[in-house]
């Protein structure tokens, strides 16, 4: 199974049995974190795994879930942080289905800093899952593409596909927060304002956001297609009613 179709079956696990991987297991996740992709290079992070029995030691406040492990997320505050964070994050999780492995995403309710002054972002739990790891697609509770997008024009097929990877991502309370206006080869996403503007709810949706460009990427490197993703200035200038501008994608080939 690929990154790719994991899309299609992955879903949250919040039941855990609580053993501990092998060493050989665990260090195939740390070498796998070297290989993860950022949507953006040269903001600065970190990820690192802590154990249930670790969690004390490494973590003030609590662990909202019980499981075996937990991934930390780490990133220097810099403009696009929290949408790099689900978009390298997303991987991560990907690959853990992969192996048989069940994750949930945890938001962090505590400010913690690092010793070089990096913020924690993120948490994700995982283990081995104590129910099924997956569902299939029609289980996924998620809106129709004809709710998520605008089309312009007559849409690439490789466009659709992105589309419906991106559809299928998870998001925090399932509010499923991006909207596209889409083009034959290029499509602008945005972000629907949560109801409750408030700082908690609006970092948060931008982490969803970078889960939802994960799956994109992830389909269009399935697709062996190239694509480019941008935030253009023009755009993000232009104030559109309960959304905001995100990032646009053009297909290359």
């Amino acid at each position: 199974m690929t990154l790719f179709e994991t899309i299609y079956n992955r879903q949250s696990v919040r039941k855990y049995i609580m053993e501990d991987l092998s060493e050989e297991k665990l260090e195939s996740i740390r070498r796998y974190n070297e290989e993860i992709i950022p949507l953006y290079p040269e903001i600065k992070t970190r990820m690192e795994i802590v154990s249930y029995k670790e969690r004390k030691n490494k973590m003030n406040g609590i662990f909202a879930l019980k499981a075996p492990y937990y991934l930390l997320f780490y990133s220097e505050k810099k403009d696009g942080d929290l949408l790099n964070a689900g978009y390298m994050l997303e991987q991560m999780v990907l690959y853990l289905a992969m192996k048989g492995l069940g994750s949930c995403y945890l938001a962090n309710m505590k400010s913690k800093i690092d010793s070089v002054g990096n913020r924690l972002i993120i948490m994700l739990a995982f283990g081995k899952p104590e129910g099924k790891i997956g569902r299939s697609e029609k289980e996924a509770k998620r809106l129709t593409l004809d709710k998520l997008c605008v089309f312009k024009e007559d849409v690439n097929r490789s466009f659709l596909t992105m589309l419906e990877a991106a559809r299928l991502a998870p998001s925090s309370f399932n509010r499923q927060p991006w909207r596209f206006v889409v083009y034959n080869k290029r499509m602008h996403m945005f972000c629907k304002r949560p109801l409750l503007p408030i700082k908690y709810t609006q970092d948060i949706s931008k982490i969803d956001m970078g889960i939802a460009l994960a799956h994109i990427a992830i389909a269009a490197d399935d697709l062996w297609v190239d694509i480019q993703i941008k935030h253009l200035e023009n755009l993000a200038s232009i104030p559109i009613a309960n959304n905001e501008y995100i990032a646009s994608i053009t297909l290359e080939n």
